[in-house]
């Protein structure tokens, strides 16, 4: 739960040298990390995060820089791809990539306050089963469908993916909110977008973050080859 500042506002804005940056401070999150395999009470939570925030000023959050990742992700990724024939897939899977992302946009999707990174390791669930979010870095104005592909992304990216849970969470989400099946088929088209995304992120803050693992060659070349797979497999 967000504290009120002495203000008594939930949100303070702080002027630093890169521009204004917003603060909440929130109380002591009870319970362990959320499992994927808490995929229902998981979903049943977003939905209900999504219909709070439903209401929420759009004004204060960023946009998700899905298109500036798109964009710049040859930039970003090509200096360490190792030879011409890796380059030029790389470049083949962001042209796909982008006409994946230009096809969610052009069915006008749900659009409002998101997560931003609703994975399994950003909640917690006490033992009455209740869902606390934390984690907020990356709460964004974005297609809501894209938290929904942050959880499939997670569960892939971590080997624990099956469809049982996949509907599970699909299950416990639409028990609270509406979910036409055209948002479903946006989240499974947006699954590369969001591994290019965390892709880019890393690279570009590998410095701040001190993350030496993302200097080496070979994890650029593992995550292009993860993005052909999962785009060749959304379709789209």
């Amino acid at each position: 739960m967000a504290m009120p500042a002495t203000s008594g506002e939930l949100l303070v804005t702080c002027d630093l040298p890169e521009g204004p940056r917003y603060l909440a401070m929130f109380t002591w999150a009870d319970g362990h990390v959320q499992s994927n395999e808490n995929a229902l009470s998981f979903g049943r939570a977003l939905g209900l995060l999504h219909d709070a925030a439903d209401g929420f000023p759009m004004g204060p959050l960023r946009d998700l820089a899905l298109e500036e990742a798109i964009e710049m992700g040859g930039d970003y990724l090509g200096g360490f791809v190792g030879d011409n024939e890796e380059r030029a897939q790389l470049q083949d899977v962001l042209g796909r990539i982008e006409h994946q992302f230009r096809t969610v946009l052009s069915r006008i999707p749900d659009m409002g306050p998101c997560h931003g990174d609703a994975h399994a390791g950003n909640a917690n669930i006490d033992r009455d089963g209740r869902v606390t979010f934390f984690d907020f870095d990356f709460c964004c104005t974005a297609p809501r469908c894209f938290d929904l592909a942050t959880f499939r992304w997670s569960n892939e990216l971590d080997g624990t993916h099956d469809e049982t849970r996949w509907t599970q969470f699909l299950t416990g989400y639409r028990s609270v909110r509406d979910l036409p099946d055209v948002e479903v088929d946006n989240a499974l088209l947006l699954r590369p977008a969001r591994h290019l995304w965390w892709l880019c992120f890393w690279r570009t803050h590998q410095n701040s973050l001190g993350v030496s693992r993302f200097l080496r060659d070979d994890w650029v070349s593992s995550g292009i080859h993860r993005l052909s797979e999962w785009t060749d497999s959304s379709g789209g």
